[in-house]
């Protein structure tokens, strides 16, 4: 008789535990959830001018062989977040037989930039939500020596590139951040 006293708590058990694992199937409750991440834009500008004040001109200067032109190049933040920049200047000449690199020498602010091996000139810090960098460079050389007669009337370029990224929760300087833009 315990036997079957015992069987039938046993199976007592196992009913009660099915009804139990069916109560709590009842009253579980499934749904999805959709998180919509957006990506803003960084609005930056790169801002020229010359020592007198005045924008510098869109069309570029004459210049002779020699000559020294203001050129004040920083970076304006034009968003209400703070981020990281970098810069790369390009030299360019329309006359193959003319070194661009040679023929224009442009020194540039050390101490609040760093150019690094990848070609960049980084700022130091983040520029503040509509900041503006300091100076990388203030005037651009033409170095006389490099040019002859015969080239006279060729056109010498310098091309400033930007590349900004998000310095909120990236990184503590932007040597270490991440998410840089690619050239194109």
């Amino acid at each position: 008789m315990a036997k079957v006293k015992l069987c039938f708590i046993a199976f007592l058990m196992l009913i009660m535990s099915l009804i139990s694992f069916d109560t709590l199937a009842y009253y579980t409750v499934t749904s999805t959830a959709r998180n919509v991440i957006t990506f803003g834009e960084l609005p930056s500008e790169v801002v020229e001018t010359t020592s007198a004040g005045t924008e510098f001109p869109e069309e570029g200067v004459y210049v002779m062989p020699g000559d020294i032109v203001s050129k004040i190049v920083s970076v304006a933040n034009k968003s209400e977040h703070p981020f990281y920049v970098r810069v790369k200047l390009i030299k360019a000449s329309d006359a193959s037989e003319l070194s661009a690199e040679e023929c224009l020498s442009i020194t540039t602010d050390t101490e609040h930039w760093t150019l690094m091996e990848d070609g960049y000139y980084y700022y130091n810090t983040a520029v503040p939500a509509y900041g503006q960098t300091e100076p990388l460079f203030r005037e651009v050389e033409v170095v006389g020596d490099k040019i002859t007669k015969e080239q006279a009337g060729s056109i010498l370029t310098v091309t400033v590139k930007t590349f900004v990224v998000q310095s909120e929760n990236n990184a503590d300087t932007p040597f270490e951040a991440v998410g840089w833009p690619t050239e194109s």
